[in-house]
């Protein structure tokens, strides 16, 4: 068994870029990003790359609306046009993780 590595570095445009090495289980190279509210841990626009880190893992499992943020890099522009309608359902989950955060 492999070790898992991660490396963090930062844009010029702030969001943090994530790589996690790639082993078993993994969703095949395919790039997300977060598209919340800033967590513990977490900030809005983070791109993950073969998984989640521990952190967005952790935000998921209490508050589980959190994962309906975390989209395909391929589909942000999509995600952005919806989180400008303050009607649209990716809206509303991005209010309800920003009104339940705890002690942020």
């Amino acid at each position: 068994m492999g070790v898992k590595t991660m490396k963090k570095m930062d844009n010029p445009a702030g969001a943090s870029v994530s790589w996690e090495a790639a082993g078993p289980g993994k969703e095949g190279g395919l790039k997300k990003i977060y598209l919340g509210p800033n967590l513990k841990g977490v900030l809005r626009g983070t791109v993950f790359l073969n998984g989640l880190p521990p952190a967005l893992e952790e935000a998921i499992r209490k508050l589980p609306v959190v994962a309906e943020l975390v989209v395909p890099v391929s589909n942000i522009r999509q995600a952005n046009r919806e989180l400008a309608d303050p009607d649209s359902a990716l809206s509303r989950f991005y209010r309800a993780v920003e009104s339940n955060k705890e002690g942020e």
